[in-house]
């Protein structure tokens, strides 16, 4: 009797167990149903959502694309004013001192001054025309924006502009143009009646040849005035014109 009552309640116990388990079971299997009719439905009903576009490349893209920088405007062009003797660089100077080369017959080495801290040495082959006392003191026209050069081996910063005249058996005639008075070392000499401009420098007389271009004008007229291209060359601080003392209808050189 007493296995007979544990058999049956050992069985109870299985079968009691069994049924949670196949209940347990089946409520899984139930809910997983209903999640799934649940999905297919709101997947149904609900419009298909449709990815974003990348913008990552693109907006490296964009970072790397730079606005092109706006080009900076083309400045006008400068007009220059034809080139005339007021380009150059003329002068009075007064020769402080004066020597002989030593070695070349004839040149002198003159010191003059020209408005400046300090006399340019300058060489002129003026020997066999003038002595070396009338070298001395002597005011004259100097033309002071030409690049220095040696003349045999002496370092010459300029040039004395003289009149120059041909005789009849072809000798010349070189004299100093003569400077009027009032007229002070360093004053400037320009050609009357054209505009007075800014010298160059001797760099760009060398490279524009601008004293050779302008040295074909240099006359002296037929009442000795110093001239280029028909205007007189006149001292700018009164306005009194230069002139040879005895060349007439000749050049300057």
């Amino acid at each position: 009797m007493i296995h007979m009552h544990l058999y049956i309640t050992a069985s109870y116990i299985y079968y009691s167990f069994y049924l949670y388990l196949s209940i347990s079971v089946l409520s899984i299997y139930l809910t997983q149903c209903l999640y799934l009719s649940i999905s297919i439905y709101l997947n149904s009903v609900a419009p298909e959502a449709k990815p974003e576009p990348k913008k990552e490349k693109k907006e490296k893209k964009e970072k790397k694309e730079k606005p092109a920088a706006a080009a900076a405007p083309t400045p006008a062009p400068v007009e220059k004013g034809p080139l005339t003797v007021n380009s150059i660089d003329l002068r009075v100077g007064l020769i402080v001192s004066c020597k002989r080369h030593e070695s070349a017959e004839k040149l002198y080495c003159e010191m003059i001054d020209v408005g400046e801290a300090e006399p340019r040495a300058i060489a002129s082959g003026l020997v066999p025309h003038y002595t070396l006392d009338e070298m001395q003191n002597r005011l004259c026209i100097v033309i002071c924006n030409l690049k220095p050069r040696k003349l045999v081996g002496f370092p010459s910063n300029g040039m004395v502009l003289c009149a120059v005249k041909k005789d009849e058996s072809g000798n010349e005639k070189v004299e100093f143009v003569d400077i009027p008075a009032g007229a002070k070392p360093g004053d400037r000499i320009v050609a009357e009646g054209l505009p007075v401009v800014e010298v160059l420098s001797p760099s760009q007389v060398e490279k524009q040849k601008a004293f050779e271009t302008v040295a074909a004008g240099f006359t002296v007229s037929s009442s000795g005035e110093a001239m280029w291209n028909g205007a007189r060359l006149v001292v700018q601080s009164n306005g009194l014109p230069c002139s040879a003392p005895t060349v007439r209808d000749g050049i300057l050189r």
